[in-house]
């Protein structure tokens, strides 16, 4: 309203000053033109007025205050590529307890450590049961022996370097398993697999590094972790209770599902890569399983055996050498006796004679060789 009222003035002041331009040389002339001054001035008055009212407050400031400093943007840091890989987690998860078809979640993560009771992972995208997860990452270890310790509820499995170390994959409570290795130092990749079938879900993983032998709370291990075909090793354990969780003394303990002392050992003779399992019951609620695998390089013969006489036709009063040699056998018999695993005598036979030879094989298998010398008067 104010500025309508100004544009009025200016245009009454127009008028006026064509007027005087007309009238200038008489006193009328000169009245309208002391008229049209005063007006131009109170226009410039007025519309400076407006200019200031429009401008926004300006704070006071005090003297002696110190002056702001200018703000900053400063970007979001991230990690470069080759070493965000190695901190962080690649999360796949499925509605699904198979890990089956394509994740309807897709995300990265850190160390998976979740107890999600009877929640979801993400509502409304995971369901809150029958859903799975994988976690990959690859991390760089140092040289040494690690030990390695997941838990869950419900299944679980444990990848290192591709190859499954810990196989729970299974409805159960929660329960830890543990499982320790040698490792040469660089990168190696780990992959922790998951399912939760009903009720609370939970899962985790953690490792470290095992710079002393007394820190292993239950020893498990074999004599050698590679064998060929037919051969044997022995398995060895020690779950006294100084050595269990917390130093609580175990309830019992299980080799392969069966109860053994809590201190023993075992000799397989595996036909074929095999993994071997210690439960280490503590009490009802919490079990520690350790794993030991053993592979085995395949053999076209893996229990050779010969058997053989320097001729089997002699006259009566002569000698045949008789000699033997077997491989990966557990016990020899030649006719009947007990004899040495590879070896030869001397026979002397008055009539023709058949002569045997008996093997068992380190799997327990049993062969059989027959050879007949004759004799001529």
């Amino acid at each position: 309203m104010i500025f309508s009222f100004i544009t009025r003035k200016i245009a009454l002041t127009l008028c006026l000053c064509y007027i005087a331009h007309k009238r200038r040389s008489t006193e009328e002339g000169k009245g309208v033109m002391r008229i049209v001054y005063l007006s131009l001035l109170l226009a410039l008055i007025a519309l400076a007025l407006i200019g200031l009212s429009a401008m926004p407050p300006v704070a006071a400031q005090d003297p002696t205050a110190t002056p702001a400093a200018a703000a900053t943007i400063r970007p979001v840091p991230t990690l470069p590529p080759h070493l965000a890989s190695s901190i962080v987690w690649h999360a796949e998860y499925f509605n699904n307890i198979e890990l089956k078809g394509s994740p309807v979640l897709v995300r990265s993560e850190f160390t998976p450590n979740y107890d999600w009771g009877f929640g979801s992972p993400l509502p409304g995208v995971v369901d809150n049961a029958y859903f799975s997860a994988r976690w990959t990452r690859t991390v760089y270890l140092e040289d040494g022996i690690w030990l390695f310790k997941v838990w869950a509820d419900d299944g679980v499995r444990l990848y290192i370097d591709y190859r499954l170390v810990i196989d729970a994959w299974y409805s159960q409570k929660l329960n830890t398993y543990t499982w320790y290795l040698w490792l040469a130092g660089g990168n190696h990749t780990l992959r922790l697999e998951y399912f939760e079938l009903e009720g609370t879900a939970r899962v985790g993983l953690e490792w470290q590094k095992l710079h002393e032998p007394h820190e292993l709370r239950v020893l498990f291990s074999a004599d050698r972790l590679t064998i060929n075909e037919g051969e044997c090793v022995t398995l060895w354990w020690d779950a006294e209770p100084t050595q269990s969780r917390d130093g609580a003394p175990a309830q019992s303990v299980l080799f392969m599902g069966l109860p053994v002392e809590k201190t023993g050992s075992y000799e397989s003779c595996p036909a074929q890569t095999a993994r071997y399992s210690l439960e280490v019951i503590i009490d009802d609620q919490f079990s520690e399983w350790y794993d030991v695998t053993v592979e085995v390089i395949p053999s076209d013969d893996p229990f050779p055996v010969s058997f053989g006489v320097d001729r089997t036709s002699i006259r009566r009063g002569e000698c045949v050498g008789i000699a033997w040699s077997t491989h990966n056998a557990r016990r020899v018999y030649l006719e009947g006796r007990p004899v040495e695993l590879s070896g030869g005598r001397t026979e002397c036979p008055i009539a023709s004679e058949i002569y045997r030879l008996r093997v068992v094989k380190n799997n327990w298998t049993i062969e059989e060789r027959a050879i007949t010398v004759y004799v001529t008067p």
